[in-house]
């Protein structure tokens, strides 16, 4: 106890001697400071009450320098508790506790951070000030991060600083990769960069066959005369050992497998005599993760073999249950509450082959939309991972699926089989054939054409025979490359799909649809990025699917699967889900004997169109003055639903709307904050140019239309400009 005592009080001495410690019940007045209260005031029920950065110039962020320490001050939540302690049942927070000793650790783990980052003449200080009411301190970090160390150039050598000698047919490629380390000239040098270009040496000469190669790096100031730079310019220098160039002598298996040594060897991009190549390596570690059974892979070369020109390739497996259970759940505004359920059987039969049986429920429970909004699903997929090729994958999945949302009320069931090829996360392609079948209970919406009386086509919509037999062929494939996937800022992603309906035998729909989609990440500043985003789609009937005179709302309910729509969390922002264009009042229709009851319309049913195109701007910056993960956004988003096929309008008879089939621009903003469950998403929109319907009450609306009074007499409401989108969780 006594020596803890002496090292507090130690502390304490230090924080109190380079810095001034002071003492106040409210901010001290301006002038010299004080030396403030006795050290024994300070105890071990002191708190932080706030940690502060002063930092010189803009180049490091507090945020990267609160990471670093072990001091914690109130979080955004603590704040909010605290703004709001007024209110019952809300307590102000409890403060952390402040440790001296800590205090002086954070001090030094800020300057070695510092050099590590690329500084290396930085300085730290800090002052401390108690208040004395609260028993609580204010810390504030004084950062001088000094001039930075930037690259000058990168030299390569070998081991004893002599020239390299590699093969002749090398000579070409090694001088464009010598180019390409040059490229970050003038960047900030930190330690991550010394060894990521260190890395990218060592993986070139590992992946041409070298496998016992081996760099050390150095980090030597330039010869360059700097003049009045207020940079410090750096030479990267890389000492290479290539060793001899090998091929695979062998393919070693460890760990206790319950996969065959054949089912593991598929999946390898290599076999035994090939060229050694590190990238194949890597691949093939990808591959075996991506057998759901296994729950670590591991391949490579062991320091402890000889080096030779033949190397001993290593692979060691350890799986996971062979049978195990998931459950998620999410919330958005457009479906309410999601859940999934699966049960998984990750080696049925052998070979890694995996059964899955699944359920998805998308209740509407607690969204912002008005009526029914539900869809549950039941699936079992059958996944073979080997087809002809490591890259190329099977799937049948048979399905069940009821809904009754915006387009209609109804069953399908039907079955699907996939071919898939994938080469990473982003860069798949796939080729599926799906035979399904859909029982429409109710039909909703489908005034497309133009009917004089308005009664009687609500009498014959739920009359309409909008049963829907699909044969579908579909590729589709998504190609990309993006940092970081969780929270890219920078990248690119695109993503098309097409399809093609028919034989009449067995689709009463028939039609090609294409459709594109495209999303590049720029970043911004340092921890800031912008998205752009944009989308093209269209649907080209044809057969059966082309009206044939006076069928015109019953052929286009049946493309209703197909059509396009927008609106929505993840499209233009501004309208809710599927509400961007052509839409009508859900008015519903009951027949009791010879009468006809027509009930309140209290939403809107979305047509879509035969033709879609959207694009969106959106600006991602942190959170200012919170550390931590959170997020602000702003963004300008557009887009056109619209049908420029005339078969499915009939000119003689009027219009019952003026449909909404132009161009649409919403802005808005909104926040991102990291949780346990996920990101938790709200964002606001706001119409620019709101359509006919857009700030009309869909009840007066179809009361206007059943009466025959022109919409111009139903009054708008300003606040349906404004749409909220909330999410939580990741969209599965």
């Amino acid at each position: 106890m006594a020596t803890e005592r002496a090292l507090l009080l130690l502390a304490l001495a230090c924080v109190a001697t380079p810095c001034a410690l002071a003492a106040q019940n409210t901010e001290p007045p301006p002038g010299p400071e004080r030396s403030g209260p006795p050290l024994f005031l300070i105890d071990t029920e002191t708190g932080v009450a706030e940690l502060q950065f002063d930092i010189a110039g803009d180049a490091v962020e507090p945020a990267r320098l609160a990471d670093q320490i072990a001091l914690t001050g109130p979080g955004f939540v603590d704040e909010a508790r605290r703004f709001l302690s007024w209110i019952p049942f809300i307590s102000e927070p409890p403060l952390t506790s402040f440790s001296p000793i800590e205090l002086q650790k954070d001090k030094i783990r800020l300057v070695r951070f510092l050099e590590r980052d690329g500084f290396p003449q930085a300085a730290v200080d800090y002052r401390v000030r108690l208040d004395t009411a609260r028993n609580a301190v204010t810390v504030v970090f004084e950062v001088e991060p000094g001039p930075p160390q930037v690259l000058d150039s990168v030299s390569v050598s070998g081991a004893d600083e002599g020239p390299l000698l590699l093969p002749p047919e090398l000579e070409s490629e090694w001088r464009g990769f010598r180019r390409d380390l040059t490229r970050e000239r003038g960047e900030r040098l930190s330690q991550a960069r010394v060894s990521t270009l260190a890395s990218r040496v060592l993986e070139w000469w590992r992946d041409h066959g070298f496998a016992f190669t081996r760099v050390r790096s150095r980090v030597e100031p330039s010869r360059v005369d700097a003049g009045a730079s207020t940079e410090l310019p750096a030479i990267v220098e890389l000492m290479v050992t290539p060793g001899p160039q090998t091929t695979i002598g062998s393919i070693v298996i460890e760990g206790d497998s319950a996969l065959s040594e054949r089912t593991i060897l598929r999946e390898l991009p290599f076999q035994t005599g090939d060229r050694f190549r590190s990238s194949q390596l890597a691949e093939g570690q990808s591959q075996l993760f991506g057998l759901e059974i296994v729950r670590l892979a591991l391949v490579g070369v062991p320091d402890d073999q000889p080096v030779d020109s033949t190397a001993e390739v290593r692979v060691r497996i350890e799986e996971g249950s062979p049978r195990i259970i998931e459950g998620r759940l999410g919330y958005t505004s457009d479906e309410g509450i999601t859940t999934q359920a699966s049960w998984s059987h990750r080696d049925f039969l052998g070979a890694a082959r995996v059964l899955t049986l699944s359920a998805e429920a998308r209740t509407g429970w607690w969204s912002g939309q008005q009526g029914p909004s539900a869809r549950y699903s039941i699936t079992p997929t059958l996944r073979q991972p080997w087809l002809g090729h490591y890259r190329v994958s099977g799937l049948v999945t048979p399905f069940f699926e009821y809904r009754d949302d915006l387009r209609d009320r109804s069953t399908r069931v039907g079955v699907s089989s996939t071919v898939l090829w994938e080469r990473g996360a982003l860069r798949t392609m796939s080729l599926s054939y799906n035979l399904s079948g859909r029982r429409v209970l109710q039909a909703r919406g489908g005034a497309l054409t133009g009917v004089t009386d308005f009664l009687g086509y609500l009498e014959a919509l739920d009359t309409l025979d909008v049963d829907v037999r699909t044969s579908a062929l579909q590729y589709a494939a998504s190609w990309g490359e993006i940092d970081d996937p969780l929270a890219p800022r920078s990248g690119w992603v695109a993503r098309i799909g097409a399809e093609i309906t028919g034989p009449a035998a067995l689709s009463n729909v028939q039609y090609g649809r294409l459709n594109g989609r495209l999303q590049g990440f720029l970043p911004i500043a340092r921890r800031g990025a912008l998205l752009l985003r944009g989308s093209l789609g269209q649907l080209l009937p044809y057969g059966e699917s082309v009206p044939s005179g006076g069928d015109e709302v019953q052929t286009f309910l049946r493309l209703r699967d197909g059509v396009f729509t927008a609106g929505g969390t993840q499209d233009v922002r501004g309208w809710g889900p599927e509400l961007l264009g052509p839409k009508v009042p859900d008015i519903r229709v009951t027949t009791r004997g010879d009468s006809v009851i027509l009930g309140s319309a209290s939403r809107y049913v979305p047509l879509g169109g035969l033709n879609r195109w959207t694009g969106s701007v959106e600006l991602q910056l942190p959170m200012p003055f919170v550390s931590g993960p959170y997020s602000v956004h702003a963004f300008l988003d557009a887009g056109r639903v619209w049908t420029a096929d005339d078969r499915f309008t009939d000119p003689a008879a009027p219009s019952l709307l003026d449909l909404d089939d132009g161009v649409f621009y919403g802005t808005g903003a909104g926040v991102q904050i990291g949780t346990p469950v996920g990101p938790l998403r709200l964002s606001v929109g706001y119409k620019l140019n709101p359509g006919v319907l857009d700030l009309r009450d869909p009840a007066d609306v179809a009361e206007a239309l059943i009466t025959g009074s022109p919409l111009a007499d139903v009054p708008e409401d300003q606040g349906r400009r404004w749409q909220i989108h909330l999410s939580i969780g990741r969209p599965f």
